[in-house]
């Protein structure tokens, strides 16, 4: 240092270690990035049911309204395809935001449906901005677990076994979580047929034949498990995706899925089926022997009176560009 108080160049202290990256800066929380406001809704792909006679359902996915602010640039949305059931063209097929899908068979389980959310990027590398998850396929007379809104976890199913639910050596997947996806204890599958666990993204696929069967997990941050064979009592349902929000983004949430499960009742599913805190749109849950809602995303102005992109299901990596 100087007699007057000023630093040599190479003495000047790193602005880095104190400074808006540094550790100083880090230790009072992680910075948000600065940006206009927008309004964004986003609706999960709904589950598929199981084909046939079956009476099962497939799981809502998730929804959240929210506002978040936006540095200027372009971002990439994806909005979740609809879980199919069993006999529907596309079951065995990968399906737009990540829903498991039916590997082998032709009839009873459904497929999951897909995550809705965006990225700054368009190869889904690294953390989504805000993503919420797909609700799992249902099979027999099952119920298929629903899609976690932004940052929750995915709901776990319901299976009915003889006009009650099926307790003992339960092979029904648990829901997705924010750091893993969903899965059951494999010991109860049914000859030798285990469902998939969820991984990053994407839900478990139904590995079974038509005797087991399995719901596919949803799509999600983390995808829920896919469902097999319940020790000989049939097919069980797959569970619902996580959701996201990455917290270097000022996000308010204004209205969200719950975290609760399915309501442990049985409902003979004559129309699509919207969990608690959802406003009933997009993205329900599949009615007996049909096939799930798609997912949506839209963004809006900051007080949601003018809708300024809208993305239906099946959008993959769409760009929009905000100012």
């Amino acid at each position: 240092m100087t007699n007057s108080g000023m630093w040599y160049p190479k003495e000047k202290p790193l602005l880095s270690m104190t400074g808006m990256w540094g550790g100083a800066a880090r230790a009072t929380g992680i910075p948000k990035f600065a940006g206009t406001t927008y309004g964004v809704i986003l609706w999960g792909g709904g589950g598929g049911a199981g084909a046939g006679t079956y009476m099962g359902s497939g799981g809502c996915g998730g929804y959240t309204k929210l506002t978040i602010d936006l540095p200027a640039g372009t971002y990439y949305a994806t909005a979740g395809m609809n879980g199919v059931h069993g006999t529907t063209s596309g079951y065995n097929q990968t399906r737009v935001g990540g829903g498991g899908k039916r590997l082998v068979g032709t009839d009873q389980g459904g497929t999951g449906g897909g995550f809705s959310g965006f990225w700054a990027n368009n190869t889904y590398s690294g953390d989504p901005i805000v993503l919420v998850g797909g609700g799992g396929g249902s099979d027999w007379q099952d119920q298929g677990g629903n899609g976690g809104g932004v940052g929750l976890n995915g709901g776990t199913g319901w299976d009915l076994i003889a006009g009650e639910e099926w307790q003992e050596g339960n092979a029904r997947p648990i829901g997705a979580t924010l750091t893993a996806g969903g899965f059951y204890d494999w010991t109860y599958s049914s000859s030798g047929c285990n469902g998939e666990v969820g991984v990053q993204l994407r839900g478990g696929d139904a590995t079974c034949t038509d005797t087991w069967a399995g719901g596919g997990g949803g799509g999600g941050y983390w995808g829920g498990g896919a469902g097999t064979g319940n020790i000989g009592q049939g097919g069980t349902p797959g569970s619902g995706g996580s959701g996201f929000a990455d917290s270097r983004y000022n996000v308010t949430i204004i209205a969200n899925t719950t975290s609760a499960q399915r309501l442990q009742t049985f409902n003979q599913a004559s129309t699509q089926y919207f969990q608690p805190g959802h406003d009933g749109t997009y993205g329900g849950g599949a009615a007996r022997n049909g096939n799930g809602g798609e997912g949506r995303l839209r963004i809006y102005n900051s007080t949601f009176t003018t809708a300024l992109h809208d993305f239906s299901g099946g959008a993959q990596n769409s760009a929009f560009t905000v100012s």
